[in-house]
């Protein structure tokens, strides 16, 4: 496989345009194709009480789970979803998510800041000011995605 980068000045910075160029269409052509969709996703849609709704990833701030529900807790309200937390976290943008405990997991773009607590674990500040708990299980991955997050 050969990657190479083209710069294309008509395309807007947002724009990206990729071209697969294979002898034939293969699984492994198709993942491809499924990764770099999931990748550029930026829209969730889930059904909550009855309705269906359509949410930009960047509004969801985290996601907690308390048995087969999870709540997706965004910018303005909050929406239970019948899924575990493994099965959301599957379908999120994982340049996105980050896990911080075994039932929460945070958009890396909502931290404010995060501080120590007295129990050894971190606590994280929101931009809705709300505050969670990193575990100190996940607190090394949080720390190094925060390190390497555009």
């Amino acid at each position: 496989m050969h990657i190479f980068f083209k710069q294309n000045k008509q395309l807007s910075k947002e724009d990206i345009h990729v071209q697969i160029e294979s002898m034939e269409y293969t699984d492994n052509i198709k993942q491809l194709e499924q990764y770099i969709t999931h990748f550029n996703q930026k829209q969730l849609m889930i059904s909550s009480e009855g309705r269906y709704y359509t949410i930009d990833v960047t509004d969801i701030l985290y996601v907690d789970v308390l048995g087969d529900f999870s709540t997706i807790h965004l910018k303005e309200h909050s929406l239970t979803y019948r899924k575990s937390l493994s099965q959301l976290e599957k379908e999120l943008p994982k340049q996105h998510f980050e896990r911080i405990s075994r039932y929460s997991l945070i958009n890396l773009s909502a931290i404010k800041h995060i501080d120590n607590s007295l129990s050894g674990n971190m606590s994280v500040q929101l931009i809705n000011h709300e505050t969670l708990t990193i575990s100190r299980r996940y607190w090394k991955n949080v720390k190094e995605r925060l390190l390497n997050h555009d």
